[in-house]
């Protein structure tokens, strides 16, 4: 078996690249790990190192609460609309026609004419409901559940949590799908620049220590 000295996973000895986190295996490797200084080599976090991983920690939690949050709001508009559209149904298109709309200020009594317009309007209601806030809110859940991964890892290997931290992609795409989690997207890519230097000496540390130095 072959040991990733990022993640410490063992991976079968036949595989090029680590199974959990892609890393390539093998003596490219061996020979980065020969490479580090020797003040790595006590490889136990000091007080600002793990206070550094604490902070990554508070980002993610805040970012993850402000996903969960706007979708379970979203999802309560979802059944509040479908049933304000249910109500509309029974009581505008109900077979006989009865009722009035109002088309570019004119009232409209003609019992074809207010059930087709009733029907285009549902149509619209119940299409935004599908392809506009149920997405909306599915993506917020799956955005809150993806983060438990680093919150899970960080400790051991904290390479993903930074690489995810520090990318532009996840800006824009908070800023797209909830702006709230952007402002702690944005907050924890400040918070990763600023400590290149110490998350590099916690990203060799978890290195030797999951490899058992």
């Amino acid at each position: 078996m072959k040991k990733c000295l990022y993640c410490g996973a063992e991976n079968p000895d036949y595989g090029n690249y680590c199974e959990k986190c892609g890393t390539l295996l093998g003596e490219a490797q061996e020979a980065e790990v020969a490479a580090v200084p020797s003040f790595y080599k006590s490889n136990d976090l000091t007080e600002k190192e793990l206070e550094v991983i604490k902070g990554m920690k508070r980002n993610f939690r805040r970012e993850q609460k402000a996903y969960r949050i706007f979708s379970i709001i979203y999802i309560v508009l979802i059944a509040i609309y479908l049933l304000l559209g249910v109500l509309v149904l029974a009581l505008g298109v109900n077979g006989s026609g009865s009722g009035t709309v109002i088309i570019n200020g004119n009232t409209v009594t003609d019992p074809a004419v207010v059930n087709a317009f009733f029907i285009i309007w549902l149509i619209c209601w119940f299409s935004a409901l599908l392809f506009v806030f149920l997405p909306i809110a599915i993506i917020g859940l799956v955005a809150a559940n993806r983060i438990n991964n680093y919150l899970g890892t960080i400790d051991e290997n904290v390479r993903p949590s930074r690489k995810r931290a520090a990318a532009i992609g996840m800006i824009v795409f908070s800023a797209i799908f909830n702006q709230i989690a952007m402002i702690f997207v944005i907050m924890n890519f400040v918070y990763v620049k600023k400590r290149k230097a110490i998350l590099d000496s916690i990203t060799e540390k978890q290195k030797l220590r999951n490899l058992g130095i």
